[in-house]
């Protein structure tokens, strides 16, 4: 971890499902091997680590409190998760969105103004993915020019053993019947990073090779 000093590294982007943790929808999933040592390790060596996710079911202060019952040491603030990202564009731009997100993250939006929206909001809504709520959403971007903000565009994730749909593939279904294209407020695009104003150290720019 010292090469990283001598390197000039100043800060880790480190993502969480599929590098912390297993995910799980009955407990909390399991650390991978290695992963609390390294992160401690990293401390240990004075890097600033920020935590990136595009989970989109809980709150950010529910997936906090999971990763400290499974042995890691972090500040909640450290971790950014999208709906975050999607509430600082929303309040700068002074947005009124229509939430079609999973019930466990609404939270994380309370307080901002619904009524007569002028965008939509999109996260991994899981069951709440109907036709009916889809269509409503379809209809708001079509007919009032509704923009799509979407938390993320995974296709797919792996999830107590199988494959399940992200929230991807329904933001696309969107973006083609309406002629539109979502902002995406997910890693590892741009508009994920410019609401983390404490995000001082790593360098979240797009280099020649990609995110670094």
């Amino acid at each position: 971890m010292s090469n990283f000093k001598s390197l000039g590294v100043k800060g880790v982007l480190c993502d969480i499902t599929g590098v912390l943790k297993e995910s799980s929808t009955t407990d909390d999933g399991q650390a991978i091997q290695g992963s609390i040592e390294g992160i401690e390790r990293l401390v240990a060596a004075g890097i600033k680590i920020k935590f990136v996710t595009n989970e989109s079911q809980i709150t950010r202060r529910e997936l906090h409190q999971k990763l400290i019952r499974l042995g890691f040491s972090m500040p909640e603030d450290s971790i950014m998760p999208p709906a975050f990202a999607a509430r600082s564009l929303i309040e700068k731009e002074n947005l009124r969105p229509h939430l079609l997100v999973h019930d466990d993250v609404l939270q994380d939006f309370e307080g901002l103004n619904t009524e007569d929206p002028n965008c939509v909001v999109l996260g991994d809504a899981v069951e709440n993915f109907t036709y009916n709520n889809l269509n409503t959403v379809f209809r708001l971007v079509k007919e009032k020019q509704c923009r799509i903000i979407s938390l993320g565009k995974g296709k797919y994730y792996r999830e107590d053993g199988q494959l399940t749909l992200d929230v991807g593939p329904f933001t696309a279904a969107v973006e083609f019947a309406s002629d539109q294209t979502a902002l995406v407020c997910g890693k590892p695009d741009k508009a994920f990073f410019p609401g983390w104003s404490g995000l001082s150290g790593p360098d979240c720019g797009r280099g020649r090779d990609g995110w670094r």
